[in-house]
């Protein structure tokens, strides 16, 4: 009898989480796959300052059923916080003089796992004058700040016990 309540106590434990779990095919909003985006662009970026969206480009034409690839299109900038807080970026201020990056890539749910591509590049900001010398040629010289680019390929993996995307 007590075996028996065992392997029924399992199989509601197994459809309780079958039944938790995501789909793979989930549909996303535009705005749950830039978000998914920025975090895995965050996880992987290597900086000190974690990144929070800064506008992204709108897609009245997103449509997850029709297309299970879909193009993303937004810009991130460099926020006060620290990677290591691990804060979620809606809490973080932006930095003044904070790094702002073009993001394009695309959302996937062709395969079992999500797939996000997302290639980042350093925007050039307003030139900062810098005075060379008193000569009246040429009093200021343009300087761009802060060039760079970055990619990020991550995949959705069944592992860990949130069924986090996975970085690839």
């Amino acid at each position: 009898m007590e075996r028996g309540r065992r392997h029924l106590l399992l199989l509601v434990v197994v459809a309780a989480v079958a039944a938790a779990e995501p789909s793979p095919h989930k549909t996303l909003s535009y705005e749950e796959a830039v978000a998914l985006a920025v975090d895995f662009y965050n996880q992987g970026s290597g900086l000190d300052h974690a990144f929070r969206l800064l506008k992204a480009e709108p897609r009245p034409e997103w449509d997850m059923t029709a297309n299970p690839r879909q193009e993303l299109k937004f810009t991130v900038k460099e926020t006060v916080c620290l990677m290591a807080e691990n804060l979620p970026g809606t809490e973080c201020d932006f930095r003044d003089d904070g790094v702002v990056r073009d993001c394009s890539g695309f959302f996937s749910t062709q395969q079992v796992s999500p797939i996000v591509v997302v290639s980042c590049n350093t925007v050039a900001q307003e030139p900062t004058h810098i005075r060379r010398s008193r000569s009246p040629r040429r009093k200021w010289t343009w300087k761009p700040r802060r060039r760079g680019s970055y990619t990020l390929i991550s995949q959705g993996g069944n592992k860990g016990k949130h069924n986090r995307l996975q970085m690839a």
